[in-house]
């Protein structure tokens, strides 16, 4: 009967110190991570140019939310930009939104999407179109649904 029961007390030690250094192994590795990610707000900024950004919006029947997401970027406090904005075919008045802000404002450039090749599905065509006619150093892909502050 002892010595069950110093097997059962060894066998529990046993587990015991398994587990704190499993813990002490686990806070370890999280401690490190947090001391050894990389921060991009800590980085000194060495460029001397403020690069061109193309962003690129597709919209299909988006007549209720393009004109939220163009005004949101058009506030934009970031000067070297522009707004490439396909009409990815739609039925409803997104082309005449598109046009009425390209009128407005020199940076929103409309696009109108062709007719979709073989083998294209969804919005990827629209987006290719609005990249061909990008002329930024960066691309944003965008939805018309959103806002950007």
């Amino acid at each position: 009967m002892e010595l069950i029961s110093d097997i059962i007390n060894y066998s529990l030690t046993a587990i015991m110190i398994g587990i704190s250094g499993a813990w002490i192994f686990l806070i370890k590795s999280i401690i490190d991570s947090f001391r050894f990610t990389p921060y991009l707000d800590k980085f000194e900024n060495t460029s001397t140019t403020k690069p061109k950004v193309s962003v690129i919006l597709p919209a299909r029947n988006e007549e209720k939310f393009i004109s939220k997401c163009l005004d949101s970027l058009i506030e934009q406090d970031y000067e070297n930009y522009e707004i490439i904005t396909i009409d990815d075919s739609s039925v409803d008045n997104t082309r005449k939104i598109i046009l009425e802000y390209a009128k407005k404002n020199s940076k929103i450039i409309p696009v109108f999407a062709r007719p979709k090749p073989e083998g294209w599905m969804g919005k990827n065509w629209a987006c290719m179109e609005g990249y061909k006619k990008a002329t930024g150093e960066l691309l944003l892909f965008t939805d018309a649904d959103t806002k950007h502050s």
